[in-house]
């Protein structure tokens, strides 16, 4: 899911068709991560960068290494 997140983050760049079947199936595996982050965010209209891509990783690592130490 990282990986995804940090695909959808550079594929964000460069001219993409967003209806593309490789592009939709990065979108709807990545959006229930980013989606709710993205509501809680508040993104300023002066500087439309979206941080939830960058929070969603952190929290995506965090839960990795949770799960690490309770399963050893």
């Amino acid at each position: 899911m990282k990986f995804l997140i940090v695909v959808r983050v550079i594929i964000s760049y460069f001219p993409h068709n967003p209806e593309s079947t490789i592009f939709r199936f990065i979108y709807d595996l990545t959006e229930p991560v980013l989606g709710p982050l993205r509501r809680i965010i508040p993104v300023p209209r002066s500087l439309p960068l979206d941080f939830s891509p960058i929070l969603g990783y952190f929290l995506l690592e965090l839960l990795e290494s949770v799960l690490i130490r309770l399963i050893l």
